[in-house]
């Protein structure tokens, strides 16, 4: 950080407190970078979508000249020296089990993040059970495009990729190893564009699969999904050391169906208790990256293909655009990664 004239340190303060007050963040414990440019302006560097902080800034501070600019890079991943072609940051969605609504905050994740100003990208790689197109509204096929490759489909500003959108109804009956190959494959021939996170919504728990696809993907990072009861938040913990030993950051956790509001007095029940994900964030030291509600409204908008992200009346999508953006800060936090090899695809 730059040495700033005593003005600019004053529009700082005022700007952390307006931050503070809408965001719940503190600027002074974000990866920035300030500077005054040649007409005395204040500059301010981030690597994250910075689109929420300028409208904040033109909000409060309207008769100042306070300038953000995003620079997402590209961050280390588990596998030093490599990347996949055109995307700067690939994150993993991981569940110790099945059922905690995995699929559904990968979605609506994805699309809070186009929201907040970043190219992003969805891969359904939960195989067995790949519900993305159905969340996503997509029912048309890739279209296929020079070299082999597909061309993803494209809907609420979330370019996504699923071999439910490749195969034919019915289910996929195929060994484990098979089915990392042919994961590895659809990513390598997915023609994304050029994306600032992919996010990937990986088959629940630690088997096979999972851990064949954590190991090849190089990965920015990773997120777990879990239900704050016990009996979820020991599988989440199963995933995390998993996670830890293959060396992939963890971004944090999201605690999904955190609490139930009544509609007609709101009062607020947590169904599912209300410790057990602040308690394993605690024992790991990683974020608690926010909390979802248990809400009619996000499960009505996932059967249509509509996540309550997107519906920017909705307060529900204001606590998935603070996820996100909780999301892309811990993750601007990271090393910065050089290269954008792909490695070698490894059969077993």
């Amino acid at each position: 950080m730059c040495i700033l004239s005593m003005e600019l340190s004053v529009l700082i303060q005022s700007l952390q407190d307006c931050i503070i007050k809408e965001l719940h963040l503190d600027i002074k414990h974000l990866p920035l970078e300030f500077y005054q440019d040649l007409q005395q302006e204040l500059v301010i560097k981030a690597g994250f979508p910075t689109q929420v902080f300028q409208e904040i800034s033109n909000k409060h501070l309207p008769n100042t000249s306070t300038h953000w600019q995003s620079q997402i890079a590209p961050h280390l991943t588990q596998l030093p020296g490599y990347g996949i072609k055109n995307i700067r940051n690939a994150i993993a969605i991981v569940s110790g089990k099945g059922g905690v609504g995995k699929s559904t905050v990968s979605s609506n994740l994805a699309c809070a993040s186009g929201l907040i100003g970043a190219q992003v990208g969805l891969l359904d790689a939960d195989i067995y059970g790949p519900s993305i197109p159905t969340m996503m509204g997509i029912t048309s096929k890739p279209l296929p495009v020079d070299d082999n490759q597909y061309q993803p489909i494209k809907n609420h500003g979330v370019e996504c990729m699923s071999m439910g959108l490749l195969q034919e109804d019915g289910p996929l009956i195929w060994r484990g190893p098979m089915l990392a190959k042919a994961l590895m494959q659809m990513i390598n021939q997915t023609a994304w564009s050029a994306l600032d996170y992919l996010f990937i919504d990986l088959p629940p728990g630690t088997g096979d699969i999972p851990l064949s696809l954590t190991q090849k993907i190089p990965l920015s990072g990773a997120i777990i999904v879990t239900t704050p009861q016990t009996i979820a938040t020991l599988d989440a913990e199963k995933a995390l050391q998993m996670l830890l030993r293959l060396n992939i950051p963890v971004l944090g956790i999201i605690s999904n169906m955190a609490w139930h509001e009544c509609e007609n007095c709101h009062h607020q029940s947590t169904l599912f208790g209300d410790t057990g994900a602040k308690q394993l964030a605690e024992k790991y030291q990683v974020k608690l990256l926010g909390e979802v509600p248990l809400h009619h409204q996000i499960r009505e908008q996932a059967d249509i293909g509509h996540p309550i992200a997107t519906q920017l009346h909705s307060p529900l999508s204001k606590i998935w655009q603070q996820i996100a953006l909780n999301t892309l800060i811990a993750l601007a936090s990271r090393p910065i990664n050089t290269s954008s090899k792909f490695p070698p695809i490894r059969t077993e």
